[in-house]
Parts: C-alpha cells; structure tokens; sequence
C-alpha cells in the first residue's frame, strides 16, 4: 500500500448527485458534464465512503477534513464519516463556520467538518 503522505487539512467537493436526480438534471447539465463529476452512485454517497475510508488516514493527527454536501446528505455524510474513519464532527452547517472561505462559496453550501482523532 502506498502512503498518501500527511495533511493538516483535506477539502473535498466530492459528486453527490444521486443515480435517480442525475435523470431529472437540467439537459444542459446531464448531457454534457461528466457523469463521474456529477454521480455519486446510487444514494449520492460513494464518494464519501472512499473519502472517509481512504483519506483519513492521510491526515495528520488532529488533521481536519472539511466535505461540501448537500443539505439533505449532511446527516448521512456525517454518520457514515464516524462509521468509517476515526473522526470526530466539529461542526456542521452552512459555509459561515468557516470564516476564511465564506467569501469565496455560496452561503447554502452545507459543510461536514471532522477532526481526525488522535
């Protein structure tokens, strides 16, 4: 296995689009974008599950991971994030948690934020 190296913080934008939304996208965005860009697989969340389960590990100790997802995934990305990965949530909730960044994103982004546990 080959080490990924060691962070203090991963950000992730992850494809979250579920298998059925990715049907009812407007065509402008489904039939030219990337499927991979846009789909998670069938509930959104495949990408998370890699994430929490490949990435974590590339953290430094208290490293951070900050995951940019859906409002209506924040709970699940949250509980599988626990589930799969030694983290703790610090925070949830709209961009404003992280005052750096607010600028650049939209304030509806929603935002998991897990501190890897030591």
């Amino acid at each position: 296995s080959q080490s990924l190296g060691a962070f203090r913080v991963i950000v992730s934008n992850p494809p979250d689009v579920t298998a059925a939304e990715m049907e009812t996208l407007d065509p402008e965005v489904r039939d030219f974008e990337p499927r991979l860009a846009l789909c998670g697989g069938g509930d959104g969340l495949d990408f998370y599950r890699s994430i929490c389960r490949d990435w974590v590990s590339a953290l430094e100790p208290g490293g951070t991971l900050i995951l940019e997802c859906a409002r209506a995934q924040e709970s699940a990305v949250r509980s599988l994030a626990c589930a799969l990965a030694r983290v703790t949530v610090i925070a949830t909730g709209s961009v404003p948690l992280i005052p750096n960044i607010t600028k650049v994103l939209q304030s509806d982004v929603r935002c998991v934020i897990l501190e890897q546990k030591g």
